[in-house]
């Protein structure tokens, strides 16, 4: 009895050290890493900040389930979700990204139950505790208000939830029922959860009528539930055009790809019609763009070495995992396709079903692939695939002295990189791919409201990420004033307080007649007029100008 105590409370204070690592790796220096404010950010924290005041969103929509942001009509849950967070600790940069960060810490957790759960072994579950706790690609999302890691979160819980489903001989409908309601919720979160989990739902469904063979009654109430569930979330999103974004990307609405099957059909001019058609068609051409898209996120250069975009994700030299990463994703195959095929444990094809329908989101996009947020739930297979061969190098290498040696060299190599990427991510990201996270807009808005105490006239270009959004949000203003203004958007707003925005990057300059006691803003590239006078210079971490605040010298 008291070795079994002593070996619960090992494994559960190994899980509680490897949590705290990954609650330092996602919190630590949180407001101001990763550098600036992203205009989405911003969008989502002013949003909670105008439902929490009025209970109408930026555009004077009440209690919206989608939330249109720029004509990316986004689910609406992490803007909910961040309500308490700007209640307590104000509208920032360190309320708005607090959700992400703490549902990536609580995955750290989960990820450790859902393994014990899958596996039944403790060291493939801390060991995937701890991979989630380090991961380059979960960090990164972790840290930058990421709806998608939220989604995530909630179907691995109810993945955990109803895998004894599959294994009890007495049905648990109850735990189907959470765990479908979870996969549900999670659709509130991210576009890319509404296409991963009705597809990972049906082949649950099926897996679980067609293995197990449930009474008849018990399949018809599962598919009836799963049914009902989908049909409600296809009506919300529809009703309420969540569906905008996703037809705005689709490569169906790409023209390259129409445009190469036009030359093809072109080049094939003199060939009989038949022929053409058979080869060159839309079902071949938009295969092809898929399938091309979709290997895109199992390529070396994505997963281990540059990563993938946006670039406001890009960490520099580092990609989504680490390199030393490939030999136990290897091994971890190798042991799942050995563990279904012979030892007949088809749960264990559930991390696979992750791998290989995380990506089908993203490649069915043009745009930014191969994408970081919309590959997320790769990580449901990724994780656990590697878990489990990092537990069967120790297990097989730890017998022998000349094995052991090269466990070590693994284990020195792994920490190098782990301590490579902390260094490129929390040093060097300051230094690059900065333009993409709008890295002047908390400097130019204090700057300016210093300089005109919200009373001095400002005309300032809009050009540059410079968007009324940054106004709203770092100056806290009213949502009752922002709504009594009548735009529809924020993209639209001409004029805010003492603000006139010019869609010119050069305001001063194309004005016809300048006027005196007024602060102009220009881009930094902007010619400086010779009756002006120079205010302040908003520079990027990397020394670079962005923007110069100016004012006509009186004659």
């Amino acid at each position: 009895m008291k070795y079994f105590l002593n070996r619960i409370f090992s494994v559960w204070g190994i899980l509680v050290v490897i949590f705290l690592v990954g609650i330092f790796l996602r919190f630590y220096q949180l407001s101001s890493i990763p550098v600036g404010l992203h205009g989405d950010e911003a969008s989502i924290g002013y949003n909670a900040y105008s439902l929490l005041k009025t209970g109408r969103d930026v555009n004077n929509q009440l209690f919206p389930i989608v939330i249109d942001q720029w004509g990316d009509f986004r689910p609406a849950g992490y803007h909910y979700l961040t309500i308490p967070f700007v209640a307590i600790f104000s509208l920032n940069e360190f309320a708005v990204r607090f959700p992400s960060a703490l549902f990536g810490s609580l995955t750290i957790i989960v990820m450790f139950l859902f393994l014990k759960t899958l596996v039944k072994r403790n060291d493939v579950a801390l060991i995937g505790a701890l991979v989630t706790a380090i991961s380059p690609w979960h960090i990164v999302v972790s840290r930058a208000t990421s709806e998608g890691v939220i989604s995530f979160f909630l179907v691995l819980l109810g993945s955990y939830i109803i895998i004894p489903v599959f294994r009890q001989k007495n049905f648990l409908a109850r735990r189907l029922v959470i765990g479908y309601t979870l996969f549900f919720i999670s659709q509130l979160f991210y576009h890319s959860a509404r296409f991963f989990v009705p597809s990972y739902v049906l082949l649950l469904t099926l897996f679980l009528v067609f293995r197990y063979r449930v009474e008849r009654f018990l399949c018809f109430k599962i598919l009836t539930f799963s049914t009902i569930l989908l049909s409600v979330t296809v009506f919300l999103f529809y009703m309420s055009s969540g569906t905008v974004r996703v037809t705005t990307v689709s490569i169906f609405s790409n023209h390259g790809t129409q445009l190469i099957l036009d030359e093809q059909i072109r080049e094939d001019q003199f060939q009989p019609v038949v022929i053409t058609k058979f080869f060159h068609n839309k079902v071949t051409s938009y295969t092809e763009t898929f399938l091309q898209n979709y290997f895109e996120y199992f390529s070396g250069r994505y997963l281990f070495l540059s990563g993938g975009y946006p670039h406001r994700y890009v960490v520099p030299h580092s990609g989504m995992m680490y390199s030393v990463d490939i030999l136990a994703l290897f091994v971890g195959g190798m042991f799942m396709v050995y563990t279904i095929l012979w030892k007949k444990n088809y749960l264990m094809a559930l991390p696979l079903l992750w791998l290989f329908i995380g990506p089908a989101v993203g490649a069915l996009t043009y745009e930014d692939i191969p994408n970081v947020q919309r590959s997320l739930f790769m990580l449901g297979g990724l994780i656990p695939t590697t878990a489990c061969g990092y537990s069967v190098l120790v297990q097989k290498l730890r017998n022998n002295k000349i094995h052991r040696y090269f466990l070590g060299i693994i284990g020195i190599v792994l920490t190098y990189q782990i301590v490579l990427f902390m260094h490129n991510y929390f040093h060097h990201t300051f230094m690059h791919e900065t333009i993409y996270r709008s890295v002047s807009a908390r400097q130019l808005t204090t700057a300016l409201d210093q300089l005109s105490e919200r009373t001095k006239p400002i005309i300032m270009t809009a050009d540059g990420d410079n968007v009324p959004i940054f106004y709203l949000f770092y100056w806290h203003i009213d949502p009752a004033y922002y709504h009594s203004l009548g735009f529809k958007s924020a993209s639209n707003l001409k004029n805010l307080l003492n603000i006139t925005f010019d869609t010119n990057p050069c305001p001063y300059n194309s004005h016809s007649t300048v006027l005196y006691d007024v602060l102009y803003v220009n881009r930094a590239f902007c010619e400086i007029p010779i009756e002006s006078r120079i205010i302040q210079k908003i520079d990027r971490p990397d020394g670079s100008n962005d923007y110069v605040i100016l004012e006509a010298i009186k004659k």
